[in-house]
């Protein structure tokens, strides 16, 4: 009987892993997959075309390598959370324009492939190193665009001296929001990833330069969601861990208040008395939603919307800047607004399927605080941003889901190799 309970991806990937196949479209699939799941890791805290790219290869090595993605959960609700994105940009004429740039309509497909590659030991080792080098490099540009200057304009490193002081980062991303996150996600993957072949004090290094990162940054969202995601992460420990994570998100919350209120003051402080402009932006977003319940805008149709409501005098805005939000700065206000109540459904069934297979192989070392704390960063990272809808962060979780459906299929092979209890060696008889 092999101790502790195991989730169905699991056993699907060592399944997989082991199957015999002399196949050389095999063979080469393996390579492919191997190279996109690797150039993917760079790409999370460094360059969302190296995003892409590992998702290209990735997807091309799993066809070839006959990867059975569709046996893993969620893989049907995520295809059809696609499809209903078209479905919703057609039926509002903006299909053309905006389906591919949600970033939930072509990144999904890499947490189910990358899956297979995140079961080799030394992949992950290699793709997590690949990951810490970027996002440490990642955050040293940062430093030097928040003390130097930071100029949009002179990509890639956007450091000028003449630019803003002392406000922002955005490393190698064109927005602070998305370098933020991307910091988070580090920091919590650094924090929770057991059995990826880097011990804890190696894991450490790269943890302390997203908190960083994610300070420089200036963003509240990614500020929030760092210490809910190294809680989460650590509570999932359980044990002592409890009470170190709940004090680490607490020191962390505090520092960034610091930090924003340095920085930002009259934001900061109208956020700390529950003044923040985005109550008008939500409180406009929500008219959207009742008035386009089933399909919803598209993902061309919110500005057009959100401005007819305002010109109708249904909703009155007081700060200028939430006249024109750009989305509804909320990912589950934004689903509902651009895809309708049924995108938002299937988006949160999604969750639900993975963290219920993942819950399952929680035996596994590691896969249940990473599971847990990346899924938190874009759950509270998402109550302020767009997160839903950003490729990177979308990305990002997808990438981390797939390390951490490879660490339960790693455990599931350890168990499997484990002698059954009442096995042992006998003596042959004479």
């Amino acid at each position: 009987m092999i101790t502790g309970g195991h989730g169905h991806a699991a056993e699907v990937i060592h399944n997989w892993l082991t199957s015999e196949s002399d196949r050389p479209a095999r063979r080469w699939g393996v390579r492919l997959l191997a190279a996109g799941f690797l150039t993917a890791s760079l790409g999370a805290c460094t360059s969302p075309p190296l995003l892409n790219l590992g998702l290209g290869l990735g997807v091309a090595g799993g066809v070839l390598a006959r990867v059975p993605a569709h046996r893993l959960p969620g893989f049907f609700i995520a295809l059809s959370l696609a499809l209903w994105m078209l479905v919703c940009s057609l039926v509002n004429h903006s299909a053309t324009t905006h389906f591919v740039y949600p970033g939930w309509a072509y990144t999904w497909p890499s947490l189910y492939v990358f899956a297979f590659a995140a079961a080799d030991l030394r992949l992950r080792r290699s793709a997590l190193l690949l990951l810490f080098v970027g996002g440490i490099s990642a955050v040293l540009v940062g430093a030097l665009q928040f003390f130097i200057g930071l100029d949009m304009s002179r990509a890639p490193l956007r450091i000028s001296a003449d630019g803003e002081h002392h406000a922002q980062a955005v490393g190698w991303f064109s927005h602070h929001i998305r370098f933020g996150i991307a910091m988070a996600q580090m920091a919590v993957v650094a924090l929770a990833a057991d059995s990826c072949g880097w011990g804890w004090r190696w894991r450490m290094l790269p943890a302390i330069f997203g908190i960083i990162g994610v300070a420089l940054s200036s963003s509240r969202g990614a500020l929030t969601a760092l210490a809910g995601g190294i809680a989460v992460a650590l509570v999932a420990r359980g044990g002592r861990w409890i009470a170190i994570g709940i004090g680490g998100a607490v020191v962390v919350i505090g520092l960034g208040i610091i930090v924003s209120l340095i920085v930002q003051p009259d934001r900061s402080a109208q956020a700390l008395q529950g003044q923040d402009v985005r109550w008008q932006v939500w409180r406009t977003t929500l008219m959207i939603i009742q008035d386009h319940p089933w399909f919803g805008v598209g993902p061309g149709g919110f500005d057009r919307a959100y401005t007819d409501i305002i010109a109708a005098g249904r909703s009155t805005i007081i700060d200028p800047w939430a006249l024109s939000p750009g989305n509804a700065h909320n990912q589950f206000l934004s689903l509902a607004s651009y895809y309708g109540i049924p995108g938002v459904a299937l988006y949160v069934a999604w969750l639900i399927a993975v963290a219920r297979d993942l819950w399952r192989s929680r035996a596994a070392p590691g896969v249940w605080p990473l599971a847990c704390g990346t899924i938190t960063v874009m759950l509270i990272g998402g109550l302020t941003e767009d997160l839903a809808n950003y490729s990177t962060s979308r990305h990002g979780l997808f990438l981390m889901l797939g390390i951490a459906c490879g660490l339960a299929a790693d455990g599931f092979r350890q168990r499997r190799a484990q002698p059954l209890p009442h096995q042992g060696h006998r003596d042959s008889p004479s």
